[in-house]
């Protein structure tokens, strides 16, 4: 493992969703392994505020927001108690897991990303959070963090994910086989079956466009050349899932070759076989950049929305 392996900072506002996230950290990650800072940004009152004392006619909206400020406060330290139990019981021992709880600096998200410069491994947040405030498809506060991290591996916990199955995105780059890697690193140690599943896009997609270029014949032999390709380097990520402690028998591979999106085959496949994690690195074969994280990578993200998603670094 690396110097940053075996610390998790679960990022945390007091949601319904955070403790989803709570909960799948506690299901999925080696209480043996990592311990797990509970890290909360707290917005707080302006100083400035509280000078509207010494105006009579503003006494009404300062008990207002006294017992405002007061309800959030008992909300996350309510939440730290849950949260607390629930690692607890999942097996993490007391030394085990933190807790801190600080003033908001410059943002929510921007003070998540400060706080994941330290030495963790991971950051893993629920979808959206008490605003509920959405992006069009993600929540603001998880879409800034993955949007603006690059140097750690962040999970967004959607919906109430199944925590035994792993799907992990391959196109045989080197992206993927760091993906392969961490994902042997971070949950190599339990019994969840993991899938490499790569998509190879049919010839046929360009038949929409410019009618019927290439034969069948011709499309069986380029998918079968493609497959071939890939194979040598699932063979690797198996081995590496093997040599992290992943059993042979949990270990499976598919190619598919009949979705016209790489995103949407990931996706799909998802979907159909129940994975509730899919691990998926930042950038692959394409090296394409957009705001740090790969094309794929994003779609995924957003077609996704009742799964944990691993953008690995």
């Amino acid at each position: 493992m690396d110097k940053k392996q075996g610390r998790i900072l679960l990022a945390v506002d007091g949601s319904d969703q955070s403790l989803e996230a709570v909960r799948y950290v506690g299901e999925v990650i080696s209480c043996e392994q990592n311990e797990v800072v509970l890290f909360n940004v707290k917005t707080e009152v302006p100083e400035s505020f509280w000078d509207l004392e010494k105006n009579p006619e503003m006494h009404s909206k300062i008990i207002q927001i006294s017992a405002w400020a007061s309800q959030q406060k008992k909300i996350i330290n309510e939440f730290m108690e849950k949260a607390l139990l629930i690692l607890n019981n999942a097996g993490f021992s007391k030394q085990k897991v933190k807790v801190k709880i600080q003033k908001k600096k410059k943002g929510i998200a921007r003070d998540i990303i400060a706080e994941s410069n330290g030495d963790y491994s991971a950051v893993v947040l629920g979808r959206t959070g008490l605003s509920r405030v959405k992006d069009i498809i993600i929540g603001s506060v998880a879409n800034k963090i993955v949007g603006k991290t690059k140097n750690i591996s962040v999970a967004i916990v959607g919906g109430k994910p199944e925590t035994e199955k792993i799907l992990v995105a391959f196109d045989g780059s080197e992206g993927a086989l760091k993906c392969v890697d961490f994902t042997g690193s971070m949950f190599g140690h339990s019994d969840m079956e993991i899938m490499l599943c790569h998509v190879i896009r049919p010839l046929s997609i360009f038949q929409k466009e410019y009618g019927q270029i290439f034969s069948e014949d011709e499309e069986a032999v380029w998918l079968k050349s493609n497959i071939e390709k890939i194979r040598p380097s699932m063979e690797k990520a198996k081995h590496l899932l093997m040599d992290k402690g992943v059993g042979s028998d949990k270990i499976s591979s598919q190619v598919i070759t009949d979705i016209p999106s790489r995103a949407l085959g990931i996706v799909e496949k998802a979907r159909a076989d129940n994975f509730g994690t899919i691990m998926i690195g930042r950038r692959g074969l394409s090296r394409v950049e957009e705001f740090f994280i790969g094309r794929v990578s994003k779609k995924v993200i957003n077609m996704t929305k009742k799964r944990t998603i691993w953008i690995v670094k």
